[in-house]
């Protein structure tokens, strides 16, 4: 009775492995989506406007960039922006005016995520782009930073 059990588990170990060996062969994995230098050179440019203390251009150009922002949704933006520079001097003292990618994350050939370590002499602030590829050029979507620099080992294993 055990002769016929170890020879069936015998024939389906081989057969088993023989399948798995050719859909190993006829199935390719999906590639990752590639990183995208036109897009790294929209997120940097906003990076230089940072690091130039061109902070009111900076906040013009992510007006312009993103699609549909109402005069509300600026003025918040751009008094955010105004607040947290001034909170973030009083916390960490002036920004060295270096900047580090920390990830760039593609999501597929149209989306984008950049993100860059401010560098301030007692701390740091985590910048968030993502980018867009619309009809003929990159486009912000989003933009956001936090002093919370954790954030920056989210999704990380």
């Amino acid at each position: 009775m055990t002769k016929p059990i170890l020879i069936a588990g015998l024939l389906g170990g081989l057969l088993g492995g023989m399948v798995s060996f050719a859909a190993s062969r006829w199935i390719k994995p999906v590639e990752p989506a590639k990183p995208r230098p036109e897009a790294r050179d929209v997120a940097e440019a906003f990076v230089a406007k940072l690091k130039a203390t061109k902070f009111d251009e900076f906040a013009l150009d992510a007006r312009f960039a993103s699609a549909n922002v109402t005069e509300e949704a600026f003025a918040k933006f751009k008094d955010k922006l105004t607040a947290d520079r001034q909170l973030y001097a009083n916390l960490y003292g002036s920004s060295t005016g270096e900047f580090d990618l920390l990830r760039e994350t593609v999501l597929s050939p149209s989306l984008v995520r950049y993100e860059y370590l401010e560098k301030f002499e007692r701390g740091g602030v985590i910048w968030f782009f993502v980018l867009y590829r619309g009809k003929d050029s990159w486009k912000l979507s989003f933009v956001d930073w936090t002093d919370k620099l954790a954030l920056g080992f989210a999704g990380i294993p």
